[in-house]
């Protein structure tokens, strides 16, 4: 009996390491599962408002662009980072990073270049628009006289196309990541040169856990319903423990990250509206990457607890038949 409890101990501590590793394995090579969490995170308005904040910041700088339209400007904003330019480019990161991941000699780039070239393209549409609609896209005090709106139309472009290039024109997600910390890069070094070594013990794991599942079963062999009891106990425990643990997990993330996003908002309520969008959005995109990535395994977990619950029953079953 004792040895049996100190297997089952062992078994439910091996399946939930097992599993959250899988399931944060699975989720982090599945470019489809990325591209639905930033789209759940609202990742494209983020940077959408982010971007609309930043140029807006840059043109009202000129005293005579004060009145200009937001509306038009994010409708302008709206025409390149759309629903298609989010996608290709949550997928293009991810491929980046895996690739980065996979071979700790590679940078992951998300090269900005030709965004910054439709954004130049879009705001040139814009211009032209104001040339023969001048008060929609800069107010109607620029636009009181020909030569003043000109004037105003001119600056506009310029100052826009100086924001938009002073966006850059690539983004290295791992210098992102380290930011500068000796520590973080020596930690995010660490794991990209050993993800082979944890990709390889992940199924080592499961081979551990079947051999620790056979070693119950042959100290319970017989009688019948005791070898179906105990392992159906066993992964019983396991599923249960392991969904509860991680819906815990979940919890505490959403409930911290929360916390810190409120916190933050009262710490820095005078902070620049760009940094506090950027903020916002990444907190709110770090609690969906922690309750997706957790969720890979739900399913076969489940099925897992499912089988135990059978064999559990089947060993109460044959206990009473005989």
């Amino acid at each position: 009996m004792l040895l049996t409890i100190v297997l089952a101990i062992a078994f439910v501590v091996g399946f939930f390491a097992f599993f959250l590793l899988d399931s944060v394995l699975r989720y982090s090579t599945d470019a489809d599962a990325f591209v639905d969490t930033a789209r759940s995170a609202e990742v494209r308005t983020m940077l959408a408002d982010a971007t609309e904040e930043f140029l807006f910041q840059e043109i009202a700088a000129d005293p005579s662009l004060s009145g200009i339209s937001r509306t038009e400007l994010r409708a302008m904003i709206d025409s390149v980072i759309s629903e298609q330019w989010f996608e290709a480019t949550v997928r293009s990161a991810h491929g980046a990073a895996m690739t980065a991941i996979d071979d700790a000699s590679k940078a992951a780039v998300i090269d900005l270049r030709q965004t910054k070239a439709a954004l130049h393209g879009a705001l040139d549409e814009l211009v032209q628009r104001a040339n023969t609609q001048c008060a929609a896209v800069l107010g109607v005090a620029a636009c009181a006289d020909a030569e003043a709106a000109r004037a105003v139309v001119g600056a506009y472009r310029v100052r826009a196309g100086r924001g938009i290039d002073r966006i850059r024109d690539e983004v290295d997600l791992v210098a992102e990541l380290r930011g500068g910390d000796a520590r973080k890069t020596a930690n995010l070094d660490a794991v990209r040169s050993r993800i082979g070594d944890v990709r390889t013990w992940r199924w080592i794991g499961l081979g551990l856990l079947a051999v620790c599942l056979g070693l119950i079963a042959v100290v319970n062999l017989h009688p019948l319903s005791r070898l179906l009891t105990a392992t159906g106990v066993s992964l019983m425990l396991a599923a249960g423990i392991y969904l509860a643990l991680v819906g815990v997990v979940r919890a505490s993330a959403r409930t911290r990250i929360g916390d810190e996003i409120a916190d933050a908002r009262s710490r820095h309520a005078t902070e620049e509206q760009f940094d506090r969008i950027i903020a916002d959005g990444t907190r709110k995109l770090t609690v969906e990457l922690v309750d997706r990535s957790t969720r890979q395994s739900t399913i076969p977990v489940t099925l897992v607890g499912l089988v135990g619950i059978g064999l559990f029953a089947g060993g109460i079953v044959t206990r009473r038949g005989s």
